[in-house]
């Protein structure tokens, strides 16, 4: 199956052990069966001081052993090496409002559908949500939230509440790994 559909997943929380475990194994994945558009682009965002090579570096040693283990056979290095010409860097600190230009002017000229997600902790949901909207990024946008979505009752419904605020229900995608 190969998709027509262009989008730009950005990945917060792009070096962190949801990533490198389950989220990029799992894009990699779908890459090799021919799931994502051609022109799809991964745009890993952390607060990891590195450029797009170094970040490649990290996920070439750290990303690649959970990928083949998940692929249960010889391991395809061609698509290994597509798949990583689909990724982008984008270092900013998650909490800095004003560091989100960089990330607009990074996936401005992109095409498709844009999906952020939040592989961090339910602290910086918010922060991030109001960020994005902060520079524009969450008009026609989605949102995926990574569980726990708080830490109990309260905080979640505040969590909630608050995403709601900046995105439509409609475009808000909560789940668990």
């Amino acid at each position: 199956m190969h998709t027509d559909s262009s989008f730009t997943f950005v990945l917060f929380g792009g070096t962190g052990d949801l990533s490198m475990r389950k989220i990029l194994p799992a894009l990699f994945e779908a890459h090799r069966a021919q799931m994502l558009a051609e022109g799809g682009r991964i745009i890993a965002v952390a607060r990891h001081e590195s450029d797009r090579a170094g970040y490649l570096e990290w996920v070439d040693t750290h990303v690649k052993p959970h990928a083949a283990k998940a692929a249960g056979k010889a391991f395809d290095e061609a698509a290994w090496k597509s798949f990583l010409d689909r990724i982008e860097y984008v270092q900013l600190d998650l909490g800095r409002a004003e560091d989100y230009v960089v990330l607009r002017d990074a996936i401005a000229s992109l095409p498709g559908i844009r999906v952020f997600y939040l592989a961090t902790g339910p602290s910086l949901f918010v922060p991030i949500c109001k960020a994005l909207a902060s520079v524009g990024l969450n008009e026609g946008s989605r949102i995926v939230l990574e569980k726990p979505l708080g830490y109990d009752l309260r905080s979640s419904t505040a969590i909630n509440d608050a995403v709601g605020e900046i995105f439509a229900e409609g475009q808000i995608y909560r789940i668990d790994h």
